[in-house]
């Protein structure tokens, strides 16, 4: 062994060194022939016995002078147009042609078993499964002699099982077309057993002299498909054979004999069957596919959380009859587990409060509290609460705190994904000018011009361009709103600062309940309101201004007009991100504002 070990390496070594060493050598281009013809396909490659006056195309290289052309034995083959890159070849078949491949010989230049003589019927070599039961719709693969008219073109094809089996489909194989074909029959529950003949007709086309050149073929196999009596089915075993209550998904595998025609499943009183489906499996005669089981079936099922524990019967129908395992499925109490948390999203958020968290876990079903360290949360009840994931709004904090949840079987236990940050929110003074461009708006800059009309006994109210990203609150704090304006109508002309909600056709919600009346003093009337409140997550932070005169006034956006949020709020519309255009939109608009099988499947996933 020692030696053959050292025969083998230095083989190796030599084998490598040769290797190297043809690799190393520089690449020597090779100069083609530039007269030489060539072919590279033939189009169509197929035509049948007895056909005149076909047309085939013939690409290559250099085609256009050539003396000679030949497809064969029985084929007479004329040049009909020759170009560059192609040639058209006229060819008649004589109707004894031998069936099967051809060379194509184009001046020196050939193409093995480039052409294809046909039959001119379609020629079924086998049909598979060749028989099945009653009442059952299936998938069954027919296989046609390469030699026999295509099976491509499915609009051509009838496909006759004889009375009582409906032909519903017809698909030819992706990469076997002229010669694989999948069938998806129906046999009806009344069909009569016994053998059936399979005839198939077929229509194929080809090019000619005079447009097209069209034949048509039949075929029938004798006893091809037998109709089998529907037999009832039995049910052996199930797996699982229990479950708990309040179980969202359980997957079932039920065994015995003739299941592949189920139309119905029933697992008693508290158990929803979600779906059902014949395992699939594999068949490889006469061609690749899969059909359904006889003695498998699965099913999905869904326990209610009140399901009454104890033993369950299972009923299954077919088109044959039922059968009931008694007693086939136990429903066991709900086990007392605590909630195990994974991770929270996302894991900060703003001091003040109001971040929507999304938790994930297990057994988080009927959750009964979330705290932020020691700070109790609200559970949002939109998304709904699942065992695996529930949406809460943090409360006000401070620092880095643990997140946990409690369900009746406990509290969850900390872990690195459930700690949330608090973030300190920027103290900043936020301003913003009233502006009277397109719908009007209130900009952070002060460079607007012209003015705004606030018609008798109306209102204007602005609004951010933005909905709050997250709960934002304000805490109390002075407000300051400053209106340019021509005249004094200091006591007529009132404002609220508030939330507005885009839901229907809108609604503001005032922090100040009471409408504030300002002091009018060169020009400017002032508010300053010292209030607090929160804009929702997707809500829009609101300034509204009253005009109770009873005329029409104005108010001058040149930069003057202004609404300031207290010292210390935090930035809209991201806690972390001051906000910086607020729309304004009239009252009449504002009252138009807003914003925007069970069916068991035939599984025919075919694959050659």
């Amino acid at each position: 062994m020692k030696g053959f070990h050292k025969v083998f390496s230095i083989s190796v070594v030599i084998l490598l060194t040769i290797s190297l060493a043809v690799f190393a050598l520089p690449t020597i281009p090779v100069q083609a022939d530039s007269n030489l013809l060539r072919i590279d396909s033939v189009s169509p490659a197929r035509g049948c016995r007895g056909a005149s006056g076909l047309l085939v195309t013939v690409t290559g290289y250099n085609m256009s002078d050539f003396d000679s052309v030949d497809f064969g034995e029985g084929i007479t083959a004329t040049k009909y147009i020759a170009y560059s890159s192609y040639a058209v070849i006229s060819i008649d078949i004589d109707s004894n042609a031998t069936l099967g491949p051809r060379n194509v010989r184009v001046g020196g230049s050939h193409l093995d078993n480039g052409y294809l003589v046909t039959s001119t019927n379609p020629i079924i070599d086998s049909i598979g499964p060749n028989q099945w039961s009653q009442g059952a719709t299936i998938m069954i693969g027919v296989r046609n002699d390469d030699n026999g008219l295509s099976l491509a073109n499915t609009s051509s094809l009838d496909l006759e099982f004889g009375e009582g089996i409906t032909v519903k489909e017809l698909l030819p194989d992706p990469t076997h077309q002229d010669t694989d074909l999948y069938v998806e029959i129906s046999i009806a529950a009344d069909a009569t057993p016994g053998p059936r003949d399979v005839t198939l007709n077929v229509a194929e086309v080809f090019p000619s002299k005079t447009g097209s050149f069209t034949v048509t073929g039949s075929t029938t196999v004798p006893n091809g498909f037998t109709v089998l009596p529907a037999a009832t089915p039995t049910i052996s075993s199930i797996d699982p054979t229990q479950g708990f209550q309040g179980a969202s998904v359980y997957a079932v595998k039920i065994y015995g004999t003739n299941l592949s025609n189920t139309t119905a499943l029933s697992f008693g009183d508290g158990i929803f069957v979600d779906g059902y489906s014949s395992i699939m499996t594999l068949s490889i005669f006469p061609i690749l596919w899969f059909q359904d089981s006889d003695t498998e079936l699965d099913a999905t099922i869904s326990i209610d959380s009140n399901a009454t524990p104890g033993l369950r019967d299972i009923t299954l129908t077919t088109t044959a009859g039922n059968v009931t395992l008694t007693g086939g499925f136990t429903v066991n109490n709900a086990p007392v587990v605590a909630p195990i948390m994974y991770n929270i999203s996302p894991s900060s958020g703003p001091e003040a409060g109001g971040t929507h968290v999304t938790i994930t876990g297990t057994h988080l079903s009927g959750a009964t509290a979330v705290y932020f360290g020691t700070t109790l949360a609200t559970i949002n009840s939109t998304p709904i609460p699942t065992d695996s994931s529930l949406t809460a709004t943090s409360p006000v904090g401070t620092g880095i705190v643990n997140v946990s949840v409690t369900t009746p079987g406990g509290t969850s236990a900390t872990n690195q994904g459930t700690f949330f940050t608090y973030i300190v929110s920027p103290s900043v003074s936020q301003t913003w000018y009233l502006a009277s461009t397109g719908n009007p708006v209130m900009e952070q800059t002060g460079s607007q011009s012209g003015s705004m009309d606030i018609a008798a006994g109306a209102s204007t109210t602005w609004l951010s361009d933005q909905p709050a990203t997250s709960d934002i609150t304000f805490p109390s704090g002075t407000w300051t709103i400053k209106l340019a304006t021509t005249s004094d109508w200091s006591n007529t002309c009132s404002a609220q600062v508030g939330d507005f909600s885009p839901t229907g056709s809108g609604t503001f919600t005032a922090f100040n309940t009471q409408p504030l009346n300002g002091i009018y003093n060169n020009g400017i009337i002032t508010f300053t309101i010292t209030i607090g409140g929160t804009v929702s997550n997707n809500d829009y932070l609101a300034l509204r201004v009253f005009n109770g005169n009873g005329s029409s006034h104005s108010i001058t956006t040149d930069g003057s007009s202004s609404l300031t949020a207290p010292s210390g709020s935090p930035s809209y519309p991201t806690p972390e991100m001051p906000a910086v255009v607020l729309l304004g939109i009239g009252l009449a608009g504002l009252s138009g504002y807003l914003f925007v099988r069970k069916q068991k499947a035939i599984r025919g996933n075919i694959a050659k």
